[in-house]
């Protein structure tokens, strides 16, 4: 899958406050858009944007 070493798709550091990824989320973020017609993908960034608020507040 995309060519990565050993199929990684994403690689966070020690603090997890840096984060790579390699999907395409966004593919699936909305059933009109996504090849399964599902809108899982949203689910990265809805928990991306959760993990800002608590980190921010």
């Amino acid at each position: 899958p995309n060519g990565s070493l050993d199929n990684i798709g994403g690689i966070c550091n020690l603090e997890q406050n840096c984060v790579g990824i390699m999907p395409h989320p966004e593919r699936a973020s909305e059933a009109i858009i996504s090849p399964k017609k599902t809108d899982h993908g949203r689910k990265i960034f809805d928990s991306m944007i959760e993990f800002i608020k608590q980190r921010v507040s």
